[in-house]
């Protein structure tokens, strides 16, 4: 009974320690990492902090973090539950462990060490902080190898004008992984930045600008400089000061990786190999003045430049009192117009508040493809005494000169009657000036109709994918060409083999042969020099003469060493002796001469090569591991971001919001181009942010990876059932039929794959194994047919290669490669539709839309849908 209970309490007791063990998690606790494992003065590295032991909810809260001497933006949190259960006995205990990463940006801003002060979390009551800590910036060398030169204006330069910004960056030697640091664009307090409109952006490098990123084009070209001839790419940016008073601008700078000479990579193939360098600018000032007080008119809305025009074209011009009239004002010139809004329409002589009746807030405008900005106001008559819609005033303010300019519209007549019907005759078009391009407005067809608003979407597949599955690749091109090489290589040095056996198998079996005989000598000289003379050299003399007889040696070879064996054999003298030590090393040199047979083939040692070349060509790239870390941290934020729209009510702040998410999603897609999930992630925050072109381009993409991804086929499918009728899309009797036709259910890279097994199963079959040769031949047929077809395919059909997507809305289609030629259909192609690209010249590319229409477009307005890692390609 008393070793019972005595039992009976250590089992209690053991239940106890275990209960505890698997309860509640330990106290909070928070700590810093770095993905980087060196990090350099001016080039940005991701800081994580890491948050455990909290509640999953409420989401913790963290301090402010500011690292003196280092510029820091926080990009992303992102939470983690891990659920654990242990099982004693008959008990089942589960714990849960809940952390929190913190992701931030930080650039220290020169060489040295800095100290994170101690970050603080909290939950509630529970609150946890971290101990300082301190890392080191290196510096980064500079080179003569590459130089840097920003051009400014000369002149001081006023609020609201836009102003080009030229960055020059020279090189004399091949470069990778360049990073620019631009302070001016950095000041997004201080001025706006944005790309030239209009420019090609096929060859565009990314530049950081605050918390977002610009593309600008380059022009290339080599050009004699201090020091040799280097080449040049010249970026023009855009740049409008919102605020005065003089900015002093530290030095730019480039770093990058320049090609230093070659080495060996861990396979043994030559590789260049990289130094990081830098190439840094002089200070710059900038004096930006306010626009004088003194004399600004009323009809003054911010625009600034050097000229400036005003068109206004009425719907209508015979109308009953009361009637509304439909006004559609453009605005042209060469200052910056995105901003702009239409000023107020009764000042500075405009409408008459007693004569018409107008909205007092000002109507959004829509940019034109021309680079001025349409504006739509309806107004009503109010009196009959409303003779014309007046010359409406806009005013500018020039740079150059330093005052303010008004240029006014021409008048338009009208005829207002109080009673009778106006009758359609009566009604005449104000669109008489032929020098106005906007058009006159009409009512909505089906003829007419433009694409949904995005904020309306009903129908789309929204959601996005499972985090784990975001960055998943597929095999594009690149990635199952060295398994198709290795498909084609392996069977051929095997056919060789084979080849090579069965011709040299009978030379082979000799030479086998005359090493056995060999090896049968050498045994015999070996016991002969144990044994009496008389009863070794007989043996020895009849191994070697077998050994001659195999190697067709003439009956003189060897003669006088066999005459010797012979009298050694029957000496008196020797005869309870072994052979002389000389004898036999004299008969082991011919032996050895005469069982020298041919060198190893070289077949062999191609075959041993051959698993080690297999396995070089199919070995994955490693994954940079700070790479990685960034793009999960872009993609927290764009999640994060992509959920907050999803919940906003207000409209601006919504699109805004997913307009974050997809330019997120799109850092990481330039990275990361063959993962069709985040693709789709990318084309879904695109439909939400009205950006029917980027989301149409992202679909194609994901497709191009996946055939049957079915995110990206509903969704494309909606966006195209939601062009204008007279959009051609492409045929079928489904939204995607005339695409999934076109490659088959097959990606390239899936062609490329199953061509080459099916070469490799055809070389198999045909191969001389010695039995059931025909039989095997005829079953080649149909893997040679499926090696034909899937070859074929690749080769004559230019899949995607060609295929392109208008990212903007108002591209016209031009009937030559110029501005200036007339437009091939009546009205602008809208975003999102999808052309083939037939050829290239300069900055136009000539196009064929899906009913054979074709015309010239600029290629800043397309995006292609075959890109690459790293591509600069929208």
């Amino acid at each position: 009974m008393g070793k019972g209970r005595a039992r009976q309490s250590i089992r209690a007791a053991f239940f106890v320690i275990a209960a505890a063990l698997a309860g509640p998690a330990a106290a909070q606790e928070v700590g810093v990492s770095v993905a980087s494992t060196e990090i350099y003065a001016d080039l940005p590295f991701i800081l994580s902090v890491t948050a455990k032991g909290f509640e999953e909810k409420p989401e913790p809260t963290i301090a402010d973090l500011e690292i003196p001497g280092c510029k820091v933006v926080f990009i992303s949190v992102s939470p983690s539950v891990t659920s654990f259960i242990s099982i004693f006995g008959r008990r089942q205990s589960e714990r849960r462990d809940v952390s929190f990463v913190f992701n931030y940006s930080v650039t220290p801003s020169k060489p040295g060490s800095y100290t994170v002060p101690a970050i603080e979390v909290s939950q509630g009551p529970k609150k946890a902080t971290t101990r300082p800590s301190t890392f080191r910036a290196l510096e980064v060398a500079e080179t003569d190898e590459m130089k840097l030169i920003l051009t400014l204006p000369d002149r001081p330069v006023w609020v609201g004008e836009t102003f080009p910004l030229t960055i020059d960056w020279f090189i004399r030697r091949d470069v990778r992984e360049q990073a620019f640091a631009i302070p001016l664009f950095e000041m997004e307090d201080l001025v706006d930045v944005s790309p030239p409109p209009g420019e090609p952006k096929r060859a565009a490098i990314d530049f950081p600008a605050g918390a977002r990123v610009i593309r600008l084009p380059f022009e290339r070209e080599r050009v004699p400089l201090e020091g040799g001839t280097f080449t040049r790419f010249r970026f023009r940016a855009l740049v409008t000061p919102t605020r005065s008073g003089t900015i002093d601008l530290p030095p730019g700078q480039v770093v990058a990786e320049i090609h230093v000479g070659t080495g060996r990579d861990r396979f043994g193939f030559a590789s260049k190999k990289y130094r990081l360098a830098k190439a840094v600018d002089r200070p710059l000032r900038l004096e930006v003045r306010a626009s004088p007080e003194a004399g600004r008119p009323e009809s003054f809305s911010g625009a600034v430049g050097t000229g400036f025009g005003i068109d206004v074209e009425a719907d209508r011009t015979v109308v009953r009192l009361g009637d509304p009239v439909t006004l559609v004002v453009t605005i042209r010139g060469d200052g910056r117009l995105d901003g702009l809004g239409l000023p107020p329409l009764d000042v500075d002589g405009g409408l008459s508040p007693e004569l018409f009746s107008f909205p007092d807030e000002s109507p959004p405008g829509e940019m034109l493809d021309d680079g001025g900005k349409r504006f739509v106001v309806s107004v009503r008559v109010r009196s009959e005494r409303a003779a014309e819609i007046p010359a409406l005033p806009f005013s500018f303010f020039n740079p150059i000169s330093g005052v303010y300019q008004t240029v006014r519209s021409r008048p338009i007549a009208l005829a207002v009657k109080s009673s009778a019907l106006v009758g359609a005759k009566e009604v005449v078009s104000a669109a008489t000036e032929p020098e106005t391009s906007a058009p006159s407005v009409k009512p909505a067809t089906d003829e007419t109709r433009e694409i949904a608003s995005p904020t309306s979407l009903v129908g789309a597949n929204l959601s996005l994918s499972d985090s784990e599955d975001t960055l998943r690749k597929t095999r594009g091109i690149r990635g199952v060409l060295p398994f198709a090489l290795f498909l084609y290589a392996a069977p051929l040095l095997l056919l060789g083999w084979r080849t090579w056996s069965l011709r040299t198998r009978k030379r082979r079996s000799a030479a086998r042969e005359i090493r056995r005989a060999g090896r049968r000598c050498l045994d015999a000289i070996d016991e002969a020099s144990r044994v009496p003379a008389p009863e070794g050299a007989p043996r020895i003399a009849s191994a070697m003469q077998s050994l001659r007889k195999l190697r067709n040696l003439p009956q003189e070879e060897g003669q006088g060493l066999l005459r010797d064996l012979e009298v050694a054999a029957f000496d008196p003298a020797a005869a309870s002796s072994p052979l002389p030590d000389a004898l036999c090393n004299r008969a082991r040199e011919m032996v050895r001469d005469w069982s020298r047979g041919p060198a190893p083939a070289g077949v062999r040692t191609a075959l041993l090569w051959m698993p080690i070349v297999g396995a070089a060509l199919m070995a994955a790239p490693a994954s940079a591991e700070e790479a990685q870390s960034t793009a999960e941290a872009y993609l927290q934020g764009g999640r994060e971001a992509y959920r907050e729209a999803m919940v906003e009510m207000d409209r601006d702040r919504r699109v805004a919001g997913f307009a974050r998410a997809a330019d997120l999603f799109g850092r990481v897609a330039r990275e990361y181009p063959e993962s069709p999930e985040l693709l789709a992630d990318w084309g879904c925050s695109a439909l939400g942010a009205q950006d029917i072109g980027g989301a149409v381009l992202a679909f194609r993409r994901a497709l191009r990876l996946d055939p049957d991804h079915p995110r990206a086929r509903k969704n494309l499918a909606w966006a195209r059932d939601r062009m204008p009728a007279w959009v051609p899309v492409p045929a079928g009797s489904g939204a995607l039929d005339s695409l999934h036709l076109r490659v088959h259910s097959l990606s390239v890279p899936q062609r490329i794959f199953g061509g080459a097994a099916g070469f490799a199963l055809v070389i198999l079959l045909v191969m001389p194994w010695g039995s059931h040769d025909r039989l095997r031949r005829r079953l080649a047929i149909l893997p040679a047919l499926v090696w034909l077809g899937l070859s074929l395919s690749v080769v004559l059909d230019p899949g995607v290669a060609r295929d392109r997507v208008v990212l903007r809305d108002g591209a016209t289609l031009r009937s030559a490669d110029s501005v200036g030629a007339p437009p091939v259909l009546g009205r602008p192609l809208p975003a999102g539709v999808e052309v083939t690209a037939i050829e290239s010249r300069d900055s136009w590319t000539r196009i064929e839309l899906a009913d054979g229409t074709a015309g010239w477009l600029s290629e800043s307005v397309l995006g292609e849908v075959e890109v690459s890692s790293g591509s600069p390609r929208p």
